[in-house]
C-alpha cells in the first residue's frame, strides 16, 4: 500500500546516496594514489587512509545489496 510505497522510495534515496558516497571516496582514493605516484604528494599516510575508506565503504555498501537481496528472496518465497 501507500505506506510500503513510501518506505520504499526512502530506502532507494538512501541507498542511492549510500552509493554516491561510495563512489565518491573510491575517487578520492584513486586521486590520492595519483598523486603519490606522481610524487605531487609525498603523505603515504593520507593515501592510505584514503584507500581503506574506501574499502571499507565499499564492503559496507556490499553487506547492503546483500540483506536487501536476501530480503526479496524472502518475501518471494512468502507470496507462494
Amino acid at each position: 500500500g501507500h505506506c510500503y510505497d513510501a518506505l520504499v522510495g526512502i530506502a532507494d534515496v538512501k541507498i542511492f546516496t549510500s552509493i554516491n558516497d561510495v563512489n565518491g571516496l573510491q575517487k578520492d582514493a584513486d586521486s590520492a594514489i595519483q598523486k603519490l605516484v606522481s610524487g605531487e604528494s609525498k603523505n603515504l599516510h593520507e593515501t592510505l587512509l584514503a584507500v581503506e575508506k574506501a574499502d571499507i565503504a565499499f564492503k559496507a555498501i556490499n553487506q547492503i545489496r546483500m540483506k536487501v537481496i536476501d530480503a526479496y528472496k524472502e518475501v518471494m518465497r512468502m507470496q507462494v
